[in-house]
């Protein structure tokens, strides 16, 4: 009789937790919006990043200001971000025309079919190697050696 009535207790908290649950998940207020709904320029996601800061929207600025600038020769698109943060300037686009290698963002944009540059593939781009502070033989502003 004791095992009787501990199952049918068992069964009653098990089916109270299971309404419990199931009402929850169908308030309106516990359904999350669709992932695309939640998503800004640049594939942040809104209310789960902190609020942008002054200095981040003035870097930003300046990143595109430079990607707008003539010394940006991208080979991919949209374009890097990579070579206006650490170079100032983007030669990517001629070193992937003339077979050089190019930086590691532009690399991935064209492992994912974002090349741009004329009779280039994915398998023709090479990677530009880490040198200490140093990118395609020249310094980098701010670097030591």
């Amino acid at each position: 009789m004791l095992h009787f009535v501990k199952s049918r207790f068992v069964t009653a908290t098990t089916v109270a937790a299971a309404i419990l649950s199931l009402a929850f998940i169908a308030h309106p207020a516990a359904q999350a919006a669709p992932v695309h709904s939640k998503m800004m320029k640049g594939g942040m996601m809104k209310g789960g990043m902190m609020p942008q800061t002054a200095a981040s929207k003035m870097a930003d600025a300046q990143v595109e200001k430079i990607k707008a600038g003539p010394n940006y020769q991208c080979c991919i698109r949209p374009m890097c971000d990579f070579c206006a943060v650490h170079m100032g300037s983007c030669p990517c686009g001629k070193h992937a025309a003339m077979g050089m290698p190019v930086c590691n963002q532009c690399k991935g944009g064209w492992d994912a079919g974002q090349g741009v540059v004329p009779g280039k593939t994915a398998a023709d781009i090479k990677v530009m190697k880490p040198m200490g502070g140093m990118m395609g033989g020249k310094m980098m502003k701010g670097s030591k050696r």
